[in-house]
């Protein structure tokens, strides 16, 4: 599946979200909701490892990026639980 994580997220207006003078985008909380470690979430020495090479694919990646679709239930996993639903609603569409 062929995934833009260079996508902006926005606020309901319409404005770009920006942390810090720079634009969050899907890739920007993809990144960040798999690199976090989740309380009541025990993975495996092998899911982290996945995890952080998909990060690391997502970071690296130019305009767009194929993925599976497996990478991206888990993504949206990972961003339902680390976000609140102004971010789930757009990664989730972008994502869709």
């Amino acid at each position: 599946m062929d995934i833009n994580f260079k996508q902006p997220l926005r606020t309901l207006s319409g404005d770009e979200i920006n942390e810090g003078g720079v634009p969050v985008t899907l890739g920007t909380i993809a990144v960040n909701a798999l690199l976090t470690s989740y309380p009541n979430e025990q993975p495996t020495s092998e899911e982290k490892v996945q995890r952080w090479r998909l990060a690391q694919a997502i970071f690296a990646a130019g305009e767009s990026l194929d993925i599976r679709i497996e990478d991206v239930v888990l993504i949206k996993r990972l961003i339902g639980v680390a976000y609140a639903p102004l971010i789930v609603g757009q990664a989730f569409a972008m994502l869709d």
